[in-house]
């Protein structure tokens, strides 16, 4: 039996920088392209793995916006690992932050006080990191 214990996150890097030449029409749809890049470091010695999630892409906004969240793991095994466990625990790991990125994305957003607030939809984590990785 094998399973993924999430320890904690925390924000690594959040940039919001407004764009000032960006005139954003009220009412007209936004298209958002987010493209997320996961990387995961796996401690041998103490089967933790941090995972960290970078999302950038959101170029079509009246600002600049970029966030990067990093969680750690503890991997419980009693069984062999399968030769695919690293990718495994990544896209995991991945899944379980990724509402976490969701939450700073529409925090920052909503405290620029000026537009509305981001919030990203639900997606299937592994479809946009194959996408954009």
């Amino acid at each position: 039996m094998s399973y993924l214990n999430f320890l904690n996150y925390r924000v690594l890097d959040l940039e919001y920088v407004r764009k000032n030449d960006i005139d954003l029409k009220r009412g007209k749809p936004i298209k958002l392209q987010p493209k997320l890049n996961v990387h995961s470091e796996y401690d041998d010695k103490d089967s933790i793995v941090n995972v960290t999630l970078t999302l950038t892409g959101l170029e079509n906004l009246p600002f600049d916006l970029k966030a990067t969240i990093e969680g750690k793991f503890k991997y419980i095994h009693e069984e062999k690992l399968p030769s695919n466990y690293l990718q495994l625990i990544q896209n995991n790991a991945a899944t379980i932050l990724f509402p976490y990125l969701r939450s700073v994305i529409s925090q920052i957003t909503l405290l620029g006080n000026e537009y509305s607030p981001i919030i990203l939809p639900l997606i299937n984590v592994e479809s946009l990191k194959e996408k954009h990785n």
